[in-house]
């Protein structure tokens, strides 16, 4: 086809170029200019129905300036009257020379009826009304009544001429628009008429232009084609896999190199071969069957066996697929050697069977789990047999579950917890529980460690059974509690304590017995530290020689409270043995106070025994000696008066010798040999009855204070061993207040409770009366105090 020239060609695109120019700027000015008129039309329409409408309104404010003059009719209304009406003159004036569209508002019937009623008003105003004059009320009320009138007829004819132009406008603009259609129609019409001219040039181009690609794109096409046959060839030996082409009879078409050199043939040789000749006789029935499957599916992928010319085998993994080989419907095979991965897949089959074994041998079960998306323990990847055994479940079983699956409820609380040590750590041992396929709830032992699987993070869980364990761990602690009851339920001291002497374990009562507290022995306290000063070094010595083995027996110390004070105590102890060795020593430690205070009472009961059989041996003669003085002291009485010579001084004789007969008495009574004699006493009495001869023996400065309990409850008592008390208890109080002071005699009611028993332990239970003796005086120091019961002692 012949080629049009350029010249041409240019100046038929810059025709077409100025019509669709000239078709869319005409289009485009007829549009602006009748859109401008339908805009601008109304618009001025408006603003003269506006204009009306304004001078209605000063018609209305003229007509409101009437009435009110004609309510107050002065000057200054009439006045305001004029200036409005001369300024509504003035508008009714500029709006006749202004309005254009009087057909649509009826300007000039307006102009008719509100001009002359003005014109009149004015008259009237200036000159008045058939004789009346401009400012009387008749005139004002003719006035009124003008411009009312004119003001309802301008209303109406301003509402008439509304409605008119609104009506009148609606029909313009509906030409206007149906124009507009009419104009646009048209010029769409010669704009498509134009762009259809445009495209038939367009693609007279095209097609013109396509058929130069066309011719150059065959010669392109055929070189490409050498040049791709070339390098098929060139690719196709060069491959790296064994490559064959044959029919669907199984002719070979075509081989590359690499097929030959692997099987051993040459080119001429395998193209008059088929697959049946290459494959391994185990594999030639299947070829029929792959055959078929590369016709139905269009390719297909197995595995197979080829025999080299010399005989020897090679496995090779082949992908077969449908092609179209020189217009023949063909089957091209590649096919890789996999002899390395067959013997590595060999390997790794012998070392699963090895890790396999090993991982079936461990004692405890052993789950491999990766996680969710969300970061949730996932699905079993692996388990061993003992976990299969232990739980109940079959291998299958287990690898459709998750952990959470083989927890108990009451673990799922650690989760949390156990996750965030995992991640943090890489490694975490925890406590659980498992539940089997039984329901059997199992405690265990779980170590978890986070590894790396195919990019993905797994974790290796090794899950030991702890049944046995807990059990001990429960028995161990049942042990413990049994042996904590029992050391709180003796009353004495039970510890522990390592090799350096720091206390491990105490039970209650040592808290009370040394004066300590449960933080002391948080803090830490050193045994050794409890023993007095003077005892330590032995307390030492005999603990290390507990540890080396030595029975110690008993051993008495004088053990150290907080507060300082000492207290005797005996202590057993034996060695504490950690893997046969010695770390340290337990024992008993016994408080023996109360022991040594029996012990010197039973002392002062001996020394009193001793010395009361000394007193009444003594006491038994004196009394006879003093029965004899006093026997002739009475008869020598008898035989004097009073006012002889010698007679008072044997008064004073038989005085002495019945107060030395009352001092043996007492000394009879206090070795026993002479009962005493009890009878119902009331101790107030004897008290008053003691008070006046006591105000006679002690010194004035020394003031004399009862304390009596009305009601007191009477006594059984020996008035005479009473009174002797209370007699010597105030001569020593007179004794320590040399200086004066108060003595203070009380007594009350009293009742031996438990309370009292427990620092009397004496006493029996039930109501007694307490006798006290006070004094302000010096008191007596600590040697004195420990003989103050001791028979004839005195300072």
């Amino acid at each position: 086809m012949r080629r049009p020239r350029p010249f041409l060609g240019i100046l038929l695109w810059s025709a077409v170029g100025a019509v669709l120019i000239a078709l869319i700027a005409a289009g485009i000015l007829t549009n602006t200019i009748l859109r401008s008129v339908e805009k601008n039309l109304p618009n001025t329409l408006i603003e003269q129905l506006h204009d009306l409408a304004f001078i209605v309104e000063d018609l209305a404010e003229l007509v409101t300036i009437a009435e009110l003059t004609k309510a107050v009719p002065n000057s200054a209304n009439f006045q305001r009257l004029r200036k409005k009406v001369s300024a509504v003159q003035a508008a009714i004036v500029g709006l006749r020379s202004t309005y254009v569209f009087d057909n649509l508002i009826q300007a000039s019937a307006f102009h008719a009826v509100v001009a002359p009623a003005i014109t009149d008003v004015q008259l009237w105003l200036s000159e008045g009304v058939s004789g009346y004059g401009p400012e009387t009320e008749t005139t004002i009320e003719v006035v009124l009544s003008r411009l009312t009138g004119a003001f309802q007829k301008a209303r109406d004819l301003n509402h008439a001429s509304e409605n008119n132009a609104q009506m009148i406008l609606n029909e313009q603009r509906d030409r206007l628009d149906r124009f507009l259609v009419g104009v646009n129609v048209l010029f769409t019409l010669a704009l498509v008429i134009t762009l259809i001219m445009v495209v038939l040039l367009i693609r007279q181009h095209l097609l013109q232009r396509r058929e130069v690609e066309a011719r150059q794109e065959r010669e392109r096409a055929e070189q490409s084609l050498r040049a791709s046959e070339h390098q098929f060839r060139t690719l196709f030996n060069n491959a790296v896999d064994a490559i064959a082409i044959h029919d669907l009879e199984g002719h070979i078409l075509e081989v590359n190199d690499v097929l030959c050199d692997r099987l051993g043939y040459n080119r001429e040789e395998l193209l008059r071969m088929t697959p049946m000749d290459i494959d391994a006789p185990d594999y030639v029935h299947s070829i029929p069957d792959r055959m078929n499957e590369v016709e139905r599916k269009g390719n297909a992928f197995f595995e197979t066996v080829h025999v080299r010319r010399d005989g020897s085998s090679m496995p090779v993994d082949v992908s077969s697929r449908m092609i179209d080989f020189g217009g023949r419907v063909a089957i091209l095979s590649t096919a890789r050697d996999i002899t390395e991965r067959k013997i590595a897949e060999e390997a790794l089959h012998k070392s699963e069977e090895r890790f396999r074994l090993l991982f079936n041998s461990i004692s405890d079960a052993v789950f491999v789990h990766g996680y969710s998306d969300e970061g949730l323990p996932g699905r079993f990847i692996e388990v061993n047999d003992v976990a299969c055994q232990r739980l109940g479940y079959s291998r299958d079983e287990l690898l459709r579950m998750r952990p959470v699956d083989i927890g108990a409820p009451e673990t799922f609380a650690l989760v949390p917890e156990v996750m965030r040590k995992l991640w943090a750590n890489k490694h975490v041992v925890w406590e659980g529980i498992h539940i089997s396929k039984d329901g059997r709830k199992i405690p265990v032992e779980i170590s978890n460690r986070l590894f790396d699987f195919e990019g993905k993070p797994t974790t290796f869980a090794t899950v030991r059974d702890i049944t046995e364990r807990k059990q001990a761990e429960q028995a161990l602690r049942e042990s413990q509690e049994r042996f904590q009851e029992l050391a709180e339920l003796l009353p004495e001291t039970i510890f522990e304590m390592d090799a350096s002497g720091r206390i491990t374990f105490v039970n209650r009562n040592a808290f009370g017995h040394f004066g300590l507290s449960q933080d002391d022995f948080e803090r830490g306290m050193n045994g050794f530290d409890m023993i007095a000063p003077e005892d330590r070094p032995r307390a030492i010595e005999n603990s290390i020689r507990v540890m080396r083995g030595e029975k110690l027996g008993l051993n008495e110390y004088l053990a150290l409270k907080r507060d300082g004070s000492t207290f005797p105590v005996i202590m057993h102890s034996t060695a504490k043995y950690l893997d046969g060795k010695p770390v340290g020593i337990r024992g008993i430690v016994i408080d023996i106070t109360e022991t040594k205070k029996l012990e010197a009472q039973l002392r002062q009961a001996h020394k009193m025994e001793a010395v009361g059989t000394l007193a009444g041996g003594i006491a038994h003669d004196f009394n006879n000696l003093l029965q004899a003085v006093q026997g002739y002291a009475e008869l020598l009485l008898l035989k004097g008066r009073e006012g002889d010579v010698g007679y008072r001084e044997l008064q004073e004789i038989s005085r002495a010798a019945k107060r030395g007969g009352e001092l043996t008495r007492q000394l009879l009574m206090f070795s026993r040999k002479m009962e005493s004699t009890l009878q119902p006493v009331d101790l107030n009495r004897v008290v008053e009855d003691l008070r006046m001869l006591l105000e006679r023996t002690i010194p004035k400065m020394i003031e004399i204070e009862l304390r009596l309990t009305g009601n007191l409850h009477a006594v059984s008592a020996d008035i005479s061993q009473i009174e002797q008390v209370l007699m010597n208890l105030a001569v020593n109080a007179r004794d320590a207040m040399p200086d004066g002071g108060k003595l203070t005699i009380e007594t009350r009611n009293a009742i031996a409770d438990e309370e009292v028993r427990r620092s009397q332990p004496e006493l029996t239970p039930g109501n007694y009366v307490a006798l006290a003796v006070a004094d302000t005086g010096q008191g007596m120091d600590k040697t004195t105090l420990e003989h103050v019961f001791d028979p004839f002692f005195t300072t």
